[in-house]
């Protein structure tokens, strides 16, 4: 299953982890055991998915204004 399939499959799965992404915390990521990460963008309740990268992208997203 990837990144994009977990949430929408099982929504409380045990291995989707959610945390803000460092240093601005403005974009959030969502985590699988697989590697995968869903970059999210929260507004209100809302949570609009950015992109779906592989963890050595990480970085650019915790740069962005």
């Amino acid at each position: 299953m990837d990144a994009l399939e977990q949430p929408i499959e099982d929504p409380i799965a045990p291995g989707l982890q959610l945390k803000p992404i460092r240093p601005n915390n403005k974009f959030w990521e969502g985590r699988l055991n697989s590697g995968d990460r869903i970059v999210l963008l929260p507004i209100g309740d809302t949570a609009w998915v950015m992109d779906v990268i592989n963890h050595d992208e990480i970085k650019r997203w915790g740069k962005m204004k």
